[in-house]
């Protein structure tokens, strides 16, 4: 199995365990979607009929390392403070160190953009509202 599959099912699996930690304690319902490069989380719950929780691009090894790219985070207002985006944060952070790839977050709003550089310790990088995950990176 070559390592983009290899990091794809890994990160699929310690996503769904953290996730349903969630679904009886506050009801929230997912699905998982891999498809080629891409794994996007759907959620729902009583107030959200259908969100888009979480989109990661898995590309692999270019040379020397591969790279996984999160966007479209987003958690609604009822399930706040529950840490749950932070938390698939963690994990693909903590994955990613271990087949040496790179994390970033792209395309995100301005004020979680500074929110995750000057408060989370996130790497800026020069493409515009972008941040790279570091071992200094606060995700927990």
């Amino acid at each position: 199995m070559n390592d983009v599959l290899t990091v794809q099912k890994e990160l699929i699996n310690e996503y769904e365990y953290h996730l349903n930690k969630f679904t009886e304690k506050l009801g929230l319902e997912y699905s998982i979607s891999p498809d080629q490069n891409l794994i996007e989380i759907l959620g729902k719950t009583i107030d959200e009929s259908r969100f888009k929780l979480f989109t990661i691009n898995v590309f692999g090894p270019d040379e020397t390392v591969g790279e996984l790219t999160m966007t479209e985070l987003f958690v609604p207002k009822q399930l706040h403070h529950n840490r749950i985006v932070f938390g698939l944060m963690n994990i693909t952070y903590e994955i990613a160190k271990k087949y040496d790839y790179d994390v970033f977050i792209t395309n995100m709003v301005s004020s979680f953009y500074h929110y995750m550089t000057k408060v989370r310790g996130a790497l800026p990088i020069e493409v515009e509202n972008t941040v790279q995950l570091v071992d200094t990176t606060i995700l927990n």
